[in-house]
């Protein structure tokens, strides 16, 4: 169990997409992945809008609550490591009390 909160992932938004996109040596699907990297460097973003604004979305930025569905700033990973195949469930703050209130009524029965 570990947290994600929006504001690692804006701070670790260039190290992410060069993982994503650069291998062995070249850059993957297109030099324009090159360009965003290196705008991501030179321009060291901030906040969310600044990163949307470089690549063009805001899905590397989003904290999305699988239980919910709502962006947050934080949330909890449940389950094992992520991977294709991972059972694994990002959940809030909010929807993790409401886990427990159920924990907590499913006792009293």
């Amino acid at each position: 169990m570990f947290i994600i909160t929006k504001q690692e992932k804006i701070r670790n938004i260039a190290k992410a997409w060069k993982d994503q996109y650069y291998a062995d040596g070249k850059w993957l699907y297109g030099e324009g992945n090159r360009l965003v990297y290196e705008a991501l460097v030179r321009e060291q973003p901030r906040t969310e809008k600044e990163i949307t604004r470089i690549i063009g979305n805001n899905s590397w930025t989003e904290n999305i609550c699988d239980e919910c569905g709502r962006d947050v700033e934080v949330l909890v990973v449940l389950g094992k490591v992520p991977d294709w195949e991972s059972h694994t469930a990002c959940i809030c703050e909010e929807c993790l009390q409401k886990a427990l209130a159920l924990i907590k009524r499913g006792k009293e029965r």
